[in-house]
């Protein structure tokens, strides 16, 4: 499917439309559901992985106002720590890049944003990660799972594909607030799960 379909279904979902009902317009158009299905779960992931990043930039600019606070002392006495330090701190802390902390005149922050920028960012699963996993355990190929990077997922994976086919029965959406809940390590979207197993490593892999 090319790319007039893709920004179709992007259109169409904005105006308030399900993917449902865009399924069934485009197979409608003459489309077959298999190829519908696919193109939706591949804009669905991009979304996901989107959100994700928007929601770690924020996150990170918060962790970094809040590490601020214990610096304004020093031994006892007030450092005073500028706007030009913090506006600095934030920017290198971001961009993970420790040779801007060296223009940071305080030096307790200067320290911290170092350690900082130079802490890789724990991004969870890729979009092909999560990808691999659904198909490896749609298709009962373990073996597959060898190939996620994400290493709590890639576990998840081969636990789930080695199961007998009556024990398996793990719905689509189970799958996808799985891989959301273990990327955002958060917790509370585990309830939605109707899998009581799958719930249960959710809960485990977010504490």
């Amino acid at each position: 499917m090319g790319k007039e379909v893709e920004e179709y279904i992007t259109k169409t979902h904005k105006k308030g439309y399900s993917y449902q009902q865009i399924e069934q317009k485009l197979m409608k158009a003459g489309y077959s559901q298999k190829e519908v299905e696919k193109e939706i779960r591949k804009i669905e992931r991009r979304v996901y992985v989107e959100v994700f990043f928007f929601i770690a930039v924020v996150v990170l600019l918060l962790l970094a106002l809040f590490l601020t606070n214990p610096f304004e002392k020093n031994n006892g006495q007030n450092e005073v720590i500028t706007p030009e330090d913090r506006a600095k701190f934030e920017l290198a802390v971001q961009e993970k890049n420790p040779a801007d902390c060296l223009a940071i005149n305080n030096n307790a922050l200067k320290q911290e944003c170092s350690r900082l920028a130079a802490k890789p960012i724990e991004t969870g699963p890729s979009a092909d990660d999560r990808a691999i996993f659904e198909i490896a355990v749609q298709q009962k190929a373990p073996e597959n799972c060898q190939q996620i990077q994400y290493e709590q997922l890639k576990n998840e994976c081969v636990r789930l594909a080695s199961m007998p086919e009556q024990q398996n029965e793990i719905t689509i959406d189970d799958r996808t607030l799985f891989e959301q809940a273990v990327a955002d390590k958060d917790p509370s979207l585990c309830s939605s799960i109707t899998d009581q197993d799958l719930q249960n490593e959710c809960l485990r892999l977010t504490r």
